[in-house]
This record gives structure tokens, sequence and C-alpha cells, in this order.
């Protein structure tokens, strides 16, 4: 039957079987996932499954025709998931200081590092090595990074960043001297 190969964490599959038997007819289909979920049975030619988690899965496709003769066959699913991961070297800034970002993000074939980062300069940004944001308004700030692999699987991860401004005041008070 066939499948496509390599998909993304929560894409649907589904798998068609070629199976014939040259008498009679397939009766009976057993669909087996491979990641634990339940099968899937019946007759069902073009069933659909969806994959929560990465890895490497086996599909098991069992026909049975009206003979009672059965037939296995296997198919190989990789379930990718970029993990779109970074650290900052600071989570409380003064306004208008900068926070150094390093990206730690991990996956097969990565094409995009999306960059976005509230009330900063720059607002927006792209690559893997990318530096740093100046925040320049006080309050709670983020630092997004979105990462894409060469399929279209994506993951995002934000970072909550505190901007403080110093307020300064002084009084005066007339001091009389006798």
């Amino acid at each position: 039957f066939p499948v496509t190969i390599t998909v993304c964490v929560g894409a649907t599959i589904s798998p068609t079987d070629n199976s014939q038997a040259p008498v009679t007819s397939i009766v009976s289909r057993v669909w087996q996932w491979g990641d634990g979920t339940p099968n899937t049975t019946g007759n069902v030619v073009s069933p659909t499954h969806v994959y929560a988690n990465a890895g490497t899965y086996t599909i098991t496709l069992t026909a049975t025709d009206a003979f009672g003769c059965t037939k296995t066959t296997t198919k190989n699913v990789i379930v990718r998931k970029p993990l779109a991961s970074f650290t900052v070297d600071r989570n409380y800034i003064c306004n208008n200081q900068t926070v150094v970002v390093t990206n730690n993000s991990t996956g097969s074939n990565l094409t995009s590092y999306a960059w976005s980062a509230t009330s900063a300069s720059p607002a927006t940004a792209t690559g893997s090595s990318f530096g740093s944001f100046t925040f320049n308004s006080q309050g709670n700030q983020s630092i997004t990074l979105t990462v894409t692999d060469n399929l279209g699987c994506a993951d995002d991860t934000t970072i909550a960043i505190s901007v403080f401004d110093v307020f300064a005041a002084a009084t005066a008070s007339q001091t009389n001297f006798s």
C-alpha cells in the first residue's frame, strides 16, 4: 500500500490498500498504526490516521479474503516535529536595554527561523543565529521563535521579558540656619 513516507506530527495520513484476491474479494482489513492507538478494523480501504508524537512507526495491514486467506504487509512512517528552543541572557531588563538570544532549536532539515519581539527593535528577524533585541517600552514583553522544516512542519516557543523603567524623583526643602 502506498503511503507518505515522512509526515509532520498532527498531519492526517491516508494509506490505500491495493490488495487483491484472485478468485474472491477482500472481506476484512485490519490496520495497525504502531503508536498504541486502536486498530482500524472492518473493510476500510483508505483509512485516515493522525500521529500525535514524533518517531518512526510501522503501519501493518492484514487483509483477508472470502476464503479466509490472509496477507500482511508493513510500511514505515517517519513522523517529524521540529523543536523551537532558545535561551536569553536575561528576563528582566531596564527600558532601552538589549536581550541576547541563543538558538537551541533541533529538527531535521530546518529551513526557516522566524523571530519576533513585542515593543523591540528589530520587531522581526530571521536566521538561525540571530543575536539580540532592544526593548523600548516598559511592561511585559516577549520574544517568539518559530522554526519550520523542509516539509512545513513547524514549532514555536515564547519567552517572557519584563521591561522596567527607573523613575527618579527628588524633593527639596528649605533649611533655615539661625
